[in-house]
């Protein structure tokens, strides 16, 4: 059973409490004093001490717009560039081959393998057996380097 004992006296018509003489009130906390009789921010929350929002300055918003702004600049104008690049490499066309420059090897009978090549294996629809037909093309040869002598 817990021990009870009065150990102060309120009185509502003066502020604040009187102690019992030889006795003491344990407060929680780390002070051990009592609470304030008012909250910090007053007990609807309108205080001014509450009101003070800590706003960037101007400038500093300014700065940050700005350094956005250039970022997103270089990130468009490196996709831009890199667009622009990849499609004049692209109409450069040096990597097309004319006809002229293709060697066609000939048909000998020696070097069947080379100067055919086999391009698939496909069973006709339009007959019902199950022969199957070959489909050969030539085989042409195209110098990628050109030797251009001492001159």
């Amino acid at each position: 059973m817990a021990l009870r004992m009065i150990v102060a006296n309120y009185w509502g018509a003066s502020p604040g409490y009187t102690e019992v003489s030889g006795k003491s009130i344990h407060w929680p906390g780390l002070s051990g004093n009592p609470p304030p009789n008012r909250p910090r921010c007053g007990f609807t929350g309108d205080d001014p001490v509450c009101d003070v929002i800590e706003v960037m300055p101007t400038y500093q918003i300014a700065l940050m717009c700005l350094i956005g702004v250039i970022f997103f600049g270089f990130i468009i104008f490196f996709i831009v560039y890199r667009r622009l690049t990849w499609e004049r490499d692209l109409r450069n066309m040096s990597w097309r081959v004319t006809f002229a420059d293709v060697t066609f090897l000939s048909a000998r009978a020696d070097s069947f393998k080379l100067s055919m090549l086999d391009v698939g294996t496909m069973a006709t629809m339009e007959t019902d057996d199950d022969e199957c037909k070959h489909s050969f093309t030539r085989v042409g040869l195209y110098q990628l380097l050109e030797y251009k002598g001492l001159a």
